[in-house]
């Protein structure tokens, strides 16, 4: 995999952006930085034209509340201070023109899928609370959210 990090300009901050082969497809992983801070800025997007890709836990309803439950259930035992990051948003997408050859030969699904088994191995099936395909757009693409959560030292 290939990481580039760039500066917009509109931020001090470089975007990460990683691609990875996808059969014989790029696949362009957008790490959004700065990532998710507060429960404001994690707010619903709208849900015309959009699939959801994980199923949220038993009395959770949206992706807010998916984050606080993920926190609340992770079993991190120090303080979770204000300026700590909770969540990433991740946008999985790739060219229009090999997005929507992929949509007309029935294979967004298993574009779906495997972004999906990404995520996971990545950042854990259960860090990863939200996942949602977007048809709504010029270009078909996966908008992702995960919680980081550090089981181990930190440094």
């Amino acid at each position: 995999m290939t990481v580039w990090e760039l500066n917009t300009g509109q931020s001090k901050k470089p975007t990460t952006v990683s691609v990875a082969k996808y059969d014989k497809y790029f696949t362009i992983f957008r790490q959004l930085l700065p990532t998710l801070k507060s429960k404001i800025a994690a707010a619903e997007l709208p849900n015309h034209a959009c699939r959801e890709l994980v199923e949220f836990p038993d009395g959770v309803t949206d992706r807010t509340e998916a984050i606080s439950h993920r926190i609340r259930t992770a079993g991190i035992k120090r303080k979770i201070t204000s300026d700590q990051v909770r969540a990433i948003r991740i946008v999985l997408s790739g060219t229009h023109e090999d997005m929507i050859k992929m949509q007309d030969e029935g294979r967004l699904t298993e574009w779906c899928d495997d972004n999906l088994q990404w995520l996971h191995r990545t950042f854990g099936r259960e860090n990863t609370v939200s996942a949602v395909l977007h048809m709504d757009e010029h270009t078909p693409h996966i908008h992702a959210t995960v919680v980081p959560i550090v089981t181990g030292e930190r440094r």
